[in-house]
């Protein structure tokens, strides 16, 4: 894991050269980004051309783009070639539920983990997820 850090953190730095204007959240293998829909488009087809040189692959069955329901056409167009998977109601983010209220409120309930101990959503992650995730400029 260590030699993987090194080779993406090469990746995360040539990603915020060529957008500088996409916020980006990384944990391991796992990449959030954040922006107006163009500089994510910029940003997803540079990470799916230079990713797999470092090591990282995209996955699109895991790869969603959550946007408001006023940006979910434009979406589709921007994002018609790529596969992406677009959502408006909302997806887990490191295992928060980011999206609409309605869709938070559903999945933010307390959930037992693989040793029967409850756990509540982390507030933290929630919070920053969905002010980079809904920025619309």
């Amino acid at each position: 894991m260590p030699f993987y850090s090194l080779a993406t953190r090469r990746l995360i730095d040539s990603l915020s050269i060529d957008s500088p204007d996409v916020q980006q959240i990384w944990y391991a293998d796992d990449a959030t980004a954040a922006g107006t829909l163009e500089n994510l488009k910029i940003w997803w087809d540079h990470l799916s051309k230079i990713g797999p040189a470092f090591g990282y692959h995209v996955n699109l069955q895991k790869t969603w783009l959550v946007t408001s329901d006023n940006f979910s056409c434009p979406a589709a167009e921007i994002f018609g070639d790529s596969s992406v998977n677009i959502t408006t109601d909302g997806r887990p983010v490191l295992g928060s539920p980011v999206g609409k209220p309605e869709y938070i409120s559903q999945r933010s309930c307390h959930r037992r983990s693989n040793n029967g101990l409850v756990k509540s959503t982390s507030y933290q992650t929630l919070l920053m997820a969905n002010l980079m995730l809904f920025m619309e400029q």
